[in-house]
């Protein structure tokens, strides 16, 4: 069973005819604009599976364990709904993924909003200090199945690959590629989030850990969106 409509949802479509496993994936997307509303919101419609003999799995966040972050409403909101997973739920595997980069999705994700903002030659401010880890939401349905395998009964993992990526390499890698006239404003501070991924290596394997540059996913999603953009989808 599949909850939820979006990019993380769509891309797991095919766990809907499976009962042993809930993928809920209707949670807070905009880390930026989340609202007591949205946060009501998402415990509500969580709290409604409380019961269910069938194992959770729940998308948290990396930015979890982001020191500059540790206070933000998302962070908070996160950070709640785990510990109310923790709580209420006998069988479940949190996945705190980093930046998800993919086709669609909230316009306001990292990627979708540089994407944006270059492609218009809009000025951008970042902190050098600044850096994430992406992850190509392609990747997803193998990612959730291996960890289903590896993961204990009731599991919290971080699924990051070893990419992360400074935040002005990824501007400024993106608007050589879009021949963006921006202006980028550099200022201090920044940080990223302090992962202990080495379970998820070894869960996904050698074989599944090659080709995950911040620059591969990248080139793939610029490439995409550049196409669907000349065919007017």
């Amino acid at each position: 069973m599949v909850v939820g409509s979006g990019l993380l949802a769509q891309a797991l479509d095919c766990f809907a005819i499976r009962n042993d496993v809930l993928i809920f994936a209707a949670g807070v997307s905009d880390s930026v604009a989340c609202t007591p509303a949205d946060c009501s919101r998402e415990l509500r419609r969580l709290s409604g599976y409380r019961n269910i003999e069938s194992k959770l799995v729940y998308f948290s966040s990396c930015s979890v364990t982001d020191p500059e972050h540790a206070q933000s409403p998302y962070v908070l909101h996160k950070q709640a709904q785990e510990a109310f997973i923790h709580e209420n739920f006998k069988h479940f595997l949190i996945i705190r993924l980093p930046t998800v980069v993919g086709s669609g999705g909230n316009e306001r994700n990292l990627f979708n909003f540089f994407y944006q903002q270059l492609n218009q030659n809009r000025a951008l401010t970042v902190r050098k200090e600044a850096e994430r880890y992406l992850f190509d939401v392609s990747d997803l349905v193998t990612v959730v199945r291996r960890l289903l395998d590896f993961s204990n009964d009731r599991d919290v993992i971080d699924a990051c690959w070893d990419n992360r990526v400074n935040i002005l390499q990824i501007v400024e890698y993106m608007r050589r590629a879009l021949h963006s006239d921006s202006s980028i404003q550099v200022i201090d501070g920044g940080s990223f989030p302090i992962v202990d991924n080495q379970r998820f290596i070894d869960a996904m394997g050698g074989e599944l850990t090659e080709g995950k540059s911040a620059i591969s996913i990248l080139d793939k999603y610029i490439a995409l969106r550049g196409n669907h953009e000349k065919s007017g989808e």
